[in-house]
């Protein structure tokens, strides 16, 4: 059983909304530049940040990238390519660094973006695929995806919602919402909390059978909160160790003290969202002795007097009656004399 498929079931069988897990993936691109020491430290930085996983990008150019030279949004296409191949692990490589997370405890999946790159991913031997937003509609690379029978992830930016919620009723009727989870996302590389769409979060849960998450591309933590509050319960972040590494993915990309934050923001708010009735704590019940009223004579009462309502107040803290029970005492007698202002309990009324 895969590890991640674990999850999956879990999330589905507790109506993913009730589970008591997320799934935070570090977003790691091709940020280890060709260097297994980068990749590794990467993979331990994410560890101790919180991560349940590290995601990677599987490219080869000629997959990708027409030849020759054109405008490339506000990018190089030569230096897009350079990064791009010297970011790319061979298949022992990829062998070695799953090997290595299963060490510590981490997962770690990749991108392919061609049929190249996923058969590369699948001889090595990953448990897990995930197919870009551009990809979404790229039918040959999501058939053999789905062929596999592995895990899928699949982001969501790029496409409006008619055509999205044509993919999704694709999967819902295949039965693929088992092992496949849909992340809201939103191509903008950053955006801000406003423009994250949050909200169309309801409209993939109210789509689709299955898993719900959320790619995150704002810089800070609000956005994926918001999301979880939805019913988001896998997350992805773009992690990098260093953002004066540099990279094409740099400057929204969080460093591992920032990914912390992000995770521990997550995990607690997780927490207080796993619950459905009101629970009364004990803190919550020592602030309870001094917040909340009780009863307290507003005038001295003479011993044999018939109590009125003018007779008493209802001032913190509770030290005898509740205020609850300041209209019960209305008509009853005192038993001794009583000072203004001094609580009121049984052994007086």
């Amino acid at each position: 059983m895969l590890i991640f498929g674990k999850y999956i079931r879990i999330y589905n069988l507790r109506l993913s909304q009730y589970s008591d897990k997320i799934f935070i993936i570090a977003e790691a691109a091709v940020n280890g530049f060709g260097s297994e020491y980068i990749i590794y430290k990467t993979l331990e930085a994410a560890k101790s940040s919180g991560a349940s996983a590290v995601k990677f990008q599987h490219i080869h150019v000629e997959e990708l990238y027409a030849p020759g030279k054109y405008k490339y949004g506000n990018y190089n296409i030569e230096n897009v390519r350079k990064l791009r191949i010297n970011g790319l692990m061979s298949i022992d490589q990829i062998k070695r660094v799953i090997e290595y997370a299963k060490k510590i405890n981490l997962i770690v999946f990749f991108t392919p973006f061609g049929r190249k790159a996923l058969e590369e991913l699948l001889i090595a031997g990953v448990s897990i695929i995930k197919i870009a937003s551009a990809d979404l509609e790229y039918d040959d690379l999501v058939e053999r995806a789905i062929e596999t029978k592995l895990d899928l992830i699949m982001s969501t930016a790029m496409i409006d919602s008619i055509s999205l919620e044509k993919k999704i009723d694709y999967f819902n009727r295949r039965r693929l919402y088992e092992r496949t989870t849909f992340m809201h996302c939103v191509g903008e590389y950053p955006h801000d909390n406003q423009s994250s769409q949050i909200g169309s979060i309801k409209f993939l849960k109210d789509k689709y059978k299955g898993l719900v998450g959320y790619s995150d591309h704002t810089l800070g933590n609000e956005a994926a909160v918001s999301a979880l509050t939805l019913g988001a319960r896998i997350f992805e972040k773009h992690f990098v160790l260093s953002r004066s590494l540099g990279g094409l993915d740099s400057k929204h990309s969080m460093e591992p003290n920032e990914l912390l934050k992000y995770c521990q923001s997550l995990n607690k708010f997780n927490h207080a969202l796993n619950c459905y009735e009101r629970e009364f704590t004990k803190q919550e019940k020592y602030t309870s002795e001094r917040a909340m009223r009780g009863v307290y004579a507003a005038k001295s009462i003479k011993k044999g007097s018939i109590i009125k309502s003018s007779d008493l107040l209802a001032l913190r803290p509770v030290n005898g009656y509740s205020h609850q029970d300041i209209y019960k005492l209305v008509g009853k007698v005192a038993k001794v004399d009583i000072n203004e202002y001094e609580p009121i309990d049984n052994k007086k009324i």
